[in-house]
């Protein structure tokens, strides 16, 4: 029996996409790939977002964020989403209460894998501190405060007069040390000091 030329086109072609999925499932036979920085701290009470860039020859399946109190035993699954060139979750505020632990997971459409940052039984740890106990960095305004920026004159800013003290008693030091040596009868000590606003005469 024979069969017309554009059924067996037709054939061929279903032959064809039958074979190719087999064919893929074939050559790649390696789990993704997971690129990830360990998260060394993070603020307590504050959403902490975890990302990892993960590759494969076929597509990713299945990324997942595992995580956990310090001290739990069960992790909680968060789903990754591809945002950019990364996958990415994030562990809500509420969950950031203390100390983590956390490990990435992802399979390719191929079903090879699980691929992973981390792992059940030696998960990521995260420190978590308290932003509260953190002592003022510049930007604070504390610090703001005793800035140099602000208008009044110098002889009003409290490090002015402290320069002074310190150059006053250190002459009076000097003076001290020469006069208990012997031999001097009399010490004069001149202080100078930069007077820009004329107050000093």
């Amino acid at each position: 029996m024979r069969y017309p030329s554009r059924l067996l086109s037709r054939l061929a072609s279903a032959a064809l996409l039958l074979l190719v999925p087999q064919a893929a499932l074939a050559a790649d036979t390696e789990a993704p790939e997971i690129q990830h920085q360990h998260i060394e701290k993070a603020p307590m009470g504050q959403p902490l977002r975890v990302r990892a860039t993960i590759t494969d020859e076929s597509g990713i399946f299945a990324p997942t964020l595992y995580v956990r109190a310090v001290g739990q035993e069960n992790f909680v699954t968060l789903e990754m989403t591809k945002k950019g060139k990364q996958y990415e979750a994030q562990v809500p505020g509420e969950q950031m209460g203390g100390d983590i632990e956390y490990f990435i997971e992802a399979f390719d459409e191929h079903g090879n894998g699980p691929a992973r940052k981390g792992a059940p039984e030696a998960p990521l740890l995260v420190p978590v501190f308290d932003p509260s106990l953190l002592p003022p960095t510049l930007g604070d305004p504390l610090t703001a405060q005793v800035s140099d920026d602000d208008d009044r004159p110098l002889t009003e800013k409290w490090w002015f007069w402290t320069l002074v003290g310190v150059a006053v008693a250190g002459g009076v030091t000097t003076a001290i040390i020469l006069a208990s040596s012997g031999g001097v009868d009399e010490v004069s000590v001149l202080v100078r000091a930069p007077d820009p606003s004329g107050v000093l005469k």
